[in-house]
């Protein structure tokens, strides 16, 4: 009598198949797994079996949702990169990320890029994305209180950058320090405010209303 049994479990990094056997009174017992080890951008990554091309994505941030083709693919690791093992060499590869798996204050390049590996080689996919702490959401109101209207243009004082308020007089404001001053021109009227920003956080900062006078 011969008793025996086997199985599969499929992976992100690869393929486990193991078997188990009783026969005559011995027990026999077997593993292999079938994967793939790369490096490529400086980056190490354990994945899939590769059998033409590969990448290796950076998002940035962890929990970042990738597309190949137009088809999720997964998602980034805690180093915010993932492997996609099966790129074809030679030919357009369309790769994507999803914004809106980004932390609210990063700034990225691009969503999409579009990569032409050779056979059997990998590619270092980054898309220049930076999680830029000194950033805030700016509400602005007037010396009466009335919150300023949408459209008014906001410029940093020592940057020279220059921002649009939206609704609710909020401004999202990039590049900002702990004291910060800025000029409002709105309706042909000026006016400037000052705030202060303690960053450290990766949630959103909201500060004011502010007032601009």
């Amino acid at each position: 009598r011969r008793t025996s049994a086997s199985g599969s479990v499929r992976t992100s990094k690869g393929v486990l198949d193991a078997n188990i056997s009783q026969a005559e009174g011995a027990l026999r017992a077997n593993a292999a797994f079938d994967g793939a080890l790369v490096m490529t951008g400086g980056s190490i990554m354990a994945g899939r079996h590769i059998h033409d091309s590969f990448a290796i994505v950076d998002a940035g941030a962890a929990g970042v949702a990738v597309e190949y083709e137009n088809r999720f693919a997964g998602r980034t690791g805690s180093n915010g990169k993932i492997l996609l093992p099966s790129l074809n060499a030679y030919q357009k590869n369309k790769i994507a990320i999803d914004v809106a798996d980004l932390p609210i204050n990063a700034d990225f390049e691009e969503t999409e890029m579009i990569v032409v590996p050779r056979e059997l080689s990998g590619v270092a996919v980054s898309f220049g994305v930076k999680k830029d702490q000194k950033a805030a959401l700016v509400i602005l109101a007037d010396a009466q209180g009335n919150l300023l209207p949408e459209s008014a243009e906001v410029t940093l004082e020592g940057s020279g950058e220059s921002f649009l308020t939206g609704y609710d007089g909020q401004v999202y404001l990039t590049g900002i320090e702990p004291e910060n001053a800025i000029t409002v021109k709105h309706g042909g009227n000026q006016c400037r405010a000052t705030f202060s920003y303690d960053g450290g956080s990766e949630s959103q900062t909201t500060i004011g209303p502010v007032t601009c006078s």
